[in-house]
């Protein structure tokens, strides 16, 4: 990972570790950004199947489950 200061515009490199420890210990505070990816998906298909007739619910399902069962979707073109 390549950091650029204003002052000089020398790189720096760190390692992941580093990148990930929590601001505290003076790391630069990334998350995990797989489990937020999941974490995201998840609050997501929760809206969908909360509420499935809002505007997004029926784009979604219509872009990806064509009129199957959300929670059993069918292999299609485009997975």
């Amino acid at each position: 990972m390549v950091f650029k200061t204003f002052s000089d515009q020398k790189s720096f490199w760190l390692s992941w570790d580093k990148l990930v420890q929590p601001k505290a210990i003076g790391g630069l505070g990334f998350r995990n950004f797989g489990r937020m990816n999941v974490a995201l998906l998840a609050k997501q298909f929760w809206r969908i199947m909360r509420s499935p007739e809002s505007l997004l619910a029926k784009c979604l399902q219509a872009k990806y489950v064509k009129g199957s069962n959300l929670l059993e979707p069918s292999l299609g073109r485009q997975p």
